[in-house]
């Protein structure tokens, strides 16, 4: 896991450094709900641009990690996008200024493959995907990034480059797995009945 070292653990609590969000503007957001998409949209989304990144309840402090990184790079539009409204409840009674929604991604792994590591897994990617097919629907450009990650500079300035402005999906070249630590959709061009152009 990476860590912004210059910034000591203690600081990391929202008391400290960090500055409140207005009421409503954090979530927890239900993104299975379409009523709950739309309000993480309003709130956390920026010029059509939202950044999502995926975790569990043991995956939160590498959550807040990415959005500190985003934070040091002036990009605020993030939305962790967790497995259960409790991990969103938990994690920003430490830290209320982190933007949560959650979803429970496609149902049945758990009955068909059983309850292991792999399947959870499985949940969360299945989340993830859904969760940026239904931002694109409702034109966000949405950039989906792993936790595990370490961000050096500010990724809009590439993605709005020529030629990489010309394609509606970025993908790095290991695109064909399920498990991307980096995906970027213009929804922003989702057609009207579905797909970009």
């Amino acid at each position: 896991q990476m860590c912004i070292r210059d910034r000591p653990r203690a600081q990391l609590k929202p008391d400290g450094a960090q500055p409140r969000q207005p009421a409503g503007t954090t979530g927890p957001f239900d993104l299975d709900r379409r009523r709950g998409l739309r309000a993480a949209v309003a709130a956390r989304a920026h010029g059509g641009e939202l950044v999502l990144f995926t975790s569990n309840a043991f995956g939160i402090p590498s959550a807040v990690n990415m959005a500190l990184q985003l934070r040091r790079l002036s990009i605020e539009h993030h939305l962790v996008l967790a497995d259960a409204r409790e991990t969103c409840s938990t994690a920003q009674r430490t830290w209320a200024w982190l933007g949560c929604g959650w979803s429970h991604g496609m149902q049945g792994f758990t009955k068909r493959y059983g309850g292991g590591k792999q399947v959870i897994l499985w949940e969360l990617w299945s989340a993830k995907w859904l969760t940026v097919a239904r931002l694109a629907e409702l034109k966000v450009n949405v950039l989906a990034l792993d936790t595990d990650m370490m961000l050096l500079d500010d990724p809009y300035p590439l993605l709005r480059s020529e030629p990489i402005r010309g394609f509606q999906l970025v993908l790095p070249p290991e695109g064909s797995r399920v498990n991307l630590g980096f995906l970027y959709v213009r929804g922003a061009s989702m057609r009207a009945r579905g797909g970009v152009l």
